[in-house]
């Protein structure tokens, strides 16, 4: 079992479900649909530049 700060939820923009995923910082396949996301719930989206993110 993973600790808790090892797993985040992320919403799929493909097809819109909610899914736990590693936080490790990269390009995921969605369990769902297995297209390709980004994490953005790790980033403060007050702060940061969409525009600007590495992935």
């Amino acid at each position: 079992m993973k600790n808790k700060y090892e797993l985040i939820f992320e919403k799929c923009h493909h097809c819109e479900t909610e899914v736990e995923l590693s936080t490790e910082f990269k390009m995921h396949p969605c369990p769902n649909c297995r297209k390709r996301i980004k994490l953005c719930a790790l980033c403060d989206l007050d702060l940061g530049n969409c525009e600007e993110c590495p992935l």
